[in-house]
């Protein structure tokens, strides 16, 4: 029984591929599908049929899944080839042309490419393309024949605004990043001309997630790192990771020893403290402070922290 007809020309024969691979996903659910294709001038008809009779809405609803996926990519590919250039122009006028580019090649890493988004934002991704995904079914199903050179002309404002919150996001956390490079090499610059004013610091991660910040001769130096801070007068709240980059910033040590990274809740610090002082970095894991426990520090350094009021 005929489900669907495929209609396209020849900027979009690899529809050829991507029927044979529904056909061979569906075959795999135990539903049967039949093609046949016939041409007129420029135009190629595909006619499919679901060889199961008593599949056929499961068919057509299966078929219509995997064929909106197809059809996601292509109209991403058009709409950058299409529009991106002129909302950047109209929107982020501010990006330069290295700037576009990395945009355009998000938009197909994350869409198009597929590619796996293991940050805070895949859920917003995510939910972003089921959308649009959806909204391609709905038109499938609406209709028995897919003009691909119809539906790229006609629905691909449909979707602009859907696109426009995936340029928007990948904008926003672009400059995030140039932001927090500028801020590192900032950074790196005023550790390189400020004289060293300790020889060693060990930076002690338990098992909870707790630090530990001695000197190479072992002294607890975590009130120093908070006084220095305090001298600074920074108003608003300051977390312990505020604290310790402050107080090597500091301090700029010769040396920075790292023990039990893997227990850091904040990947950020590690990542920052890396950036900035190179290869004046270490790792260590299998010392006798790696393995201690936090508790030996004085409790009432800790203490001071805790109550330190800097609002």
């Amino acid at each position: 029984m005929l489900i669907y007809s495929v209609v396209y020309n020849k900027k979009n024969d690899d529809i050829i591929e991507e029927l044979k691979d529904i056909k061979k996903l569906l075959e795999m659910k135990g539903i049967n599908l039949g093609y046949s294709e016939c041409v007129e001038e420029d135009n190629h008809f595909i006619k499919i049929y679901c060889c199961n009779e008593e599949e056929v809405e499961r068919g057509k609803k299966l078929f219509n899944i995997y064929l909106s996926n197809y059809l996601s990519k292509i109209i991403t590919k058009e709409y950058i080839e299409r529009e991106l250039n002129k909302l950047i122009k109209e929107m982020y006028f501010f990006l330069k042309g290295n700037d576009t580019q990395y945009v355009k090649k998000e938009m197909q890493r994350i869409l198009i490419k597929e590619e796996n988004i293991n940050d805070e934002d895949f859920i917003y991704f995510m939910n972003i393309k089921n959308v649009i995904n959806e909204k391609i079914i709905r038109c499938l199903s609406e209709y028995d024949q897919m003009n691909i050179k119809g539906f790229l002309t006609f629905r691909l404002k449909d979707l602009k605004q859907d696109f426009e919150l995936i340029v928007d996001k990948i904008v926003e956390r672009y400059m995030v990043k140039k932001e927090y490079e500028e801020f590192i090499k900032l950074l790196r610059y005023f550790v390189e001309i400020q004289e060293c004013k300790l020889d060693e610091v060990n930076i002690i991660v338990n098992e909870r997630g707790e630090y530990g910040i001695l000197d190479k001769g072992g002294r607890d130096i975590l009130s120093r790192f908070l006084q220095d801070v305090n001298n600074y007068k920074i108003s608003g709240s300051v977390s312990i990771d505020d604290v310790i980059i402050s107080g090597l910033i500091t301090n700029v040590p010769k040396r920075v020893i790292i023990h039990g990274a893997d227990n850091c809740k904040n990947e950020e610090l590690i990542d920052t403290i890396k950036n900035v002082f190179l290869d004046r970095v270490a790792f260590c894991d299998g010392c006798s402070l790696c393995v201690e426990d936090l508790e030996r520090y004085k409790e009432e350094e800790l203490r001071k922290y805790e109550e330190l009021n800097l609002e």
